[in-house]
C-alpha cells in the first residue's frame, strides 16, 4: 500500500522477485499526500487498509510509502494478524552499504519530522553522521508521473541546492 502511485515502483521490485505470486496494490488517493496529515491521521488510514487486507487471503502487508512506514509500521505489526513490512529499514540498510561517513536524507514534511531514517541509521552504524531535508514539492512529481521531466529536474535541482545551503 501507499499514498498514492508511487509504491508501484515497490510493486514492480516485489513482481520480479515472486513473479507466481499474485499482488493486490492499494494507492489511497483519496487521503493523498500523507505528508503534510499528522502521523495519528496516517496510522488510521494505514490500519484501515491493513483490516481490509485481512479480509482477503493476504499473506503479507508492505507499506511502500516512507512516511506511513515512519507513522504505523510499528503499530500495524502489533494490530494487523498479518505480517507487515516497511520500506525505511531496507532504504536505510542500502545507504549505510555505501560505506559513507555522512548520509543526506530528503523526505515529507512527516518522515523528516519523525526521524525515522535517522533513527534507523543510527541502528546500524551510530557512527554516521545523517543530514535530513523536507522536500515535499517532489512528492507531487513522483505521484503525478513527471519523473525524467524538465519540471522534475528543476523541482530536484532547487531542493537540493536548499538542502546543501541550509
Amino acid at each position: 500500500m501507499d499514498s498514492g502511485l508511487g509504491g508501484l515502483s515497490v510493486v514492480r521490485l516485489i513482481q520480479q522477485q515472486l513473479p507466481n505470486k499474485s499482488i493486490v496494490f492499494v494507492g489511497d488517493e483519496g487521503h493523498f499526500p500523507y505528508g503534510t496529515k499528522p502521523q495519528a491521521e496516517v496510522r488510521k488510514f494505514v490500519l484501515k487498509i491493513g483490516e481490509y487486507f485481512e479480509k482477503y487471503p493476504v499473506k503479507l502487508m508492505v507499506i511502500a510509502c516512507n512516511t506511513a512506514t515512519a507513522a504505523a509500521l510499528a503499530t500495524a505489526k502489533k494490530e494487523l494478524s498479518i505480517p507487515v513490512l516497511g520500506v525505511i529499514h531496507p532504504g536505510a540498510q542500502a545507504a549505510v552499504n555505501t560505506n559513507a561517513h555522512t548520509i543526506g536524507v530528503i523526505g515529507t514534511d512527516s518522515t523528516i519530522k519523525d526521524g525515522a531514517y535517522e533513527r534507523e541509521i543510527h541502528k546500524i552504524d551510530p557512527t554516521i553522521d545523517v543530514i535530513s531535508k523536507a522536500t515535499q514539492p517532489l512528492v507531487s512529481i513522483v505521484e503525478h508521473g513527471l519523473t525524467n521531466t524538465p519540471q522534475a529536474q528543476q523541482t530536484v535541482n532547487e531542493q537540493l541546492w536548499l538542502f546543501v545551503n541550509r
